[in-house]
Formats: C-alpha cells, structure tokens, sequence
C-alpha cells in the first residue's frame, strides 16, 4: 500500500488568509496583537518613567 504524495506548493488550497480558517492558527494570530499592543505600551511607559526619574529637563522650544 502507497501513501498519497505530499501535496506541492501548487497544489496546496491556499491564499493568503488561508492559514487563519485552523482554528489554533487563528486563535494565536489574534492573541499577538493584544500581545503586542501591551510590549509597546510598556516600552513607551517605561521609557518615560526613566526619562522622568532622571530629573533632566528640556530647554523651552523657541521658535
């Protein structure tokens, strides 16, 4: 007995959101961007936290 061939790249059903119809893929995709959004949000936080504690205050813009 004789499996069938693995499918080619041609052959694979496909577009480019084809992956998100798996149930698990799409959880985990949907999940980073949460994710993503709360590491941004921290860098920016802490990035001004450390810029405010440093006592270093800028010069009034002059225009």
């Amino acid at each position: 007995m004789t499996q069938p061939a693995a499918p080619t790249l041609s052959q694979a059903p496909g577009g480019t959101f084809a992956p998100l119809a798996r149930p698990t893929f799409a959880v985990l995709w949907v999940a980073t961007i949460p994710g993503n959004i709360g590491s941004f949000m921290r860098d920016v936080a802490s990035a001004w936290l450390a810029t405010d504690l440093s006592g270093v205050r800028l010069p009034p813009d002059r225009h």
